[in-house]
């Protein structure tokens, strides 16, 4: 026993040593071009299931009208609420039947059905999804019930102080006529006018541009021959990444130019903390600069022990955790910055994070900090891959943002790259504290006189604005 105890013993005042992260490296997988549809293969024997995504790259909402903000999640959903042939109730019943699903969703850049089984009833559950993708009935009860179901849900975010915050903050940084201005599921005054046939019409407008990522225990040929034999009619137009509808994703040229910090409040005057949310409009996901835009957020606020989070939680007490994030969307998505803060400390909490802005923005990044914070992000990169799922999400995204085969370790190699110098650069090139657009949604009586002159006027809005 005492061998044993003395071969295991460690000093515990000293952290252990780091090792060198291995080189990730993605599984395997096909990627061609068959008639048009890219399709993307990751065959994998561990389970005997199988996962798959048939999407439409050019049907995200950042394609829909204007004025129709809703309209692509709504079309969304709607694929999966009865086909030609198949009622809403019939049709997952279907899938339920092969011990499966069939689902449907959108976010800005496309909109894809999803569908999983056993991969025994690959070719049943592929069937589906095509249904779903080419012959979805867009009956009027049916958008009827689903307007419903989303004015239900604006009305709950409505009472929630995240959703509040993240409205707001998304219409100031945006306006209301971009795209990016109003949220994913849309705004009730568009859900209200939007009929079926606007629904339908951009559904079947948009669908032509495609991508099939499929993966589990599949042979890549037997999915090639499924393909040509279900989506003959699904062809590519040129420019995979080309937006022609009468929307377009949103271009810098188009935002709201300010050139001072604006304080909004929210008023909650029974709320019990502040939810503070806080940015401004950031890059692009394929700016090159993206790795070093990852490195530099882990460093600030991406991870449990950043700068943000240790101060205001480790060093002020003022809440329980803060992180920030850049929204990779293809259009210029907001950075954000958020924590739910105590009433009586929002004001000195913004302004810490104010100082942590500046502070990497003049500072050089030591040595220590800079490994702690590559090593993290090299180490959680494998995570992502754990299921099916991570894995055609991740296999999605090469579709989706016509990315190459190898984008992924093109990253991670680029992570290892990314010096104290350069960090600096990309923070005073992407970080804007004297443009930040501050959002704290709280008793207003109790907030706004903690915010001094150098936060200019202070505007407070009922939550009735």
């Amino acid at each position: 026993m005492n061998d044993l105890n003395a071969a295991t013993e460690f000093d515990r005042s000293q952290p252990p040593a780091q090792r060198t992260p291995r080189q990730f490296q993605l599984a395997p997988f096909e990627r061609s071009t068959e008639g048009g549809l890219e399709i993307l293969v990751l065959p994998r024997t561990d389970f005997p299931i199988v996962s798959l995504s048939l999407i439409a790259t050019a049907a995200g909402a950042e394609n829909q009208p204007r004025n129709r903000s809703g309209l692509a999640s709504l079309a969304a959903a709607a694929l999966t609420e009865g086909t030609s042939s198949r009622s809403a109730v019939e049709f997952h019943r279907s899938a339920e039947a092969l011990g499966g699903f069939v689902s449907s969703g959108a976010d800005w850049e496309a909109t894809a059905v999803h569908a999983g089984s056993l991969s025994e009833h690959l070719d049943s559950t592929f069937g589906l999804a095509c249904d779903a993708y080419l012959d979805a009935a867009f009956h009027d009860d049916d958008i009827e019930r689903l307007r419903s179901r989303r004015l239900s849900e604006l009305a709950r975010r409505d009472e929630d102080p995240g959703s509040i915050a993240g409205k707001e903050l998304i219409r100031r940084l945006y306006g209301r006529s971009v795209h990016y201005g109003t949220p994913l599921i849309g705004e009730r005054e568009s859900l209200e006018i939007t009929s079926a046939v606007e629904v339908a019409d951009h559904w079947r407008r948009n669908r032509m541009v495609a991508s099939l990522v499929v993966a589990g225990n599949v042979e890549p040929e037997h999915v090639f021959r499924l393909a040509a034999e279900r989506l003959r009619t699904v062809s590519q137009s040129e420019g995979r990444a080309t937006l022609s509808s009468p929307g377009g994703f949103t271009s810098e040229a188009e935002l709201p130019q300010r050139s001072a910090i604006e304080v909004h409040i929210m008023d909650r005057p029974q709320a019990a903390q502040t939810q503070v949310l806080m940015g401004h409009v950031g890059p692009i996901r394929m700016h090159p600069d993206r790795a070093k835009l990852r490195l530099l957020n882990a460093i600030f606020g991406g991870k449990f022990s950043s700068r943000i989070n240790l101060n205001l939680r480790e060093v002020h007490g003022f809440t329980y955790g803060a992180n920030s994030s850049f929204s990779a969307r293809r259009g210029p998505g907001p950075f954000a910055i958020q924590a739910a803060i105590e009433n009586q400390h929002v004001g000195a909490a913004v302004e810490q994070v104010l100082l942590e802005l500046r502070r990497i923005r003049t500072e050089p990044i030591e040595k220590t900090e800079l490994e702690d914070a590559r090593s993290y992000l090299l180490g959680v990169q494998p995570y992502g891959f754990q299921t099916l799922e991570g894995w055609l999400s991740a296999l999605g995204s090469l579709a989706v943002f016509d990315l190459p085969t190898d984008w992924y370790e093109q990253q991670q190699l680029a992570l290892t790259r990314v010096t104290s110098a350069d960090l600096l650069q990309v923070a005073n090139e992407h970080l804007h504290p004297e443009r930040l657009v501050v959002v704290a949604v709280g008793p207003a009586e109790q907030i706004a006189r903690q915010f001094g002159a150098e936060f200019g006027a202070v505007e407070v809005h009922t939550l009735d604005d």
